[in-house]
């Protein structure tokens, strides 16, 4: 694949699983096998945005939830933080039938998709600091300087819509600060 293909996001590798259920007693929490697949994929440094009950991760943000290992608002913390992570996870909202009382719980105003200054702060952020992404939503944006390196699909079953797991790759260059590290599965 060639640098151009990865830009225009056009090759990558998709993947179809049933996604399981939601047993951890959170709207919103991923599914076992979600989880499974991204405890898989990620090492540390990683960071995970909108971390819900989650524990993956060793910074978690969302705004009250007690597993957070930081309490705010995401986009808040995206504007002071400015560590280099090997992986970012994030599970942002969505599919919000009560839209007035969901995005409350992470101190929205809208869902990302569609909110053109939440995607520009998330790409700036990834640009500046992420070397992988791994973004469960039912759609993910490719960011400037990342591909599309793989795509997991869970059907959720029901009427639930897909969910897909996608994993952008930065392009290229590593950042500075894993040049020399060598970084552990979690």
């Amino acid at each position: 694949m060639t640098v151009n293909q990865q830009e225009e996001c056009i090759e990558y590798e998709q993947k179809v699983d049933f996604g399981g259920f939601n047993n951890s007693g959170y709207p919103g929490g991923f599914p076992s096998r979600v989880a499974d697949r991204i405890q898989s994929i990620v090492k540390s440094p990683c960071l995970h945005l909108f971390s819900g009950s989650s524990k993956i991760g060793d910074v978690r943000v969302d705004l009250n939830h007690t597993n957070a290992t930081v309490n705010m608002n995401v986009y808040d913390f995206l504007q002071e933080d400015n560590r280099d992570w090997k992986f970012v996870v994030l599970d942002p909202d969505y599919c919000i039938s009560r839209k007035d009382v969901k995005l409350k719980v992470h101190g929205l105003k809208e869902h990302v998709g569609g909110n053109k200054l939440a995607e520009k702060l998330l790409a700036q952020y990834f640009q500046n600091h992420a070397e992988n992404v791994l973004w469960f939503d039912m759609t993910s944006f490719c960011f400037k300087g990342f591909y599309r390196y793989k795509v997991y699909f869970y059907l959720m079953g029901a009427s639930r819509p897909v969910r897909a797991l996608t994993w952008l790759k930065r392009i290229g260059h590593t950042l500075s600060s894993f040049e020399t590290k060598e970084c552990q599965s979690k």
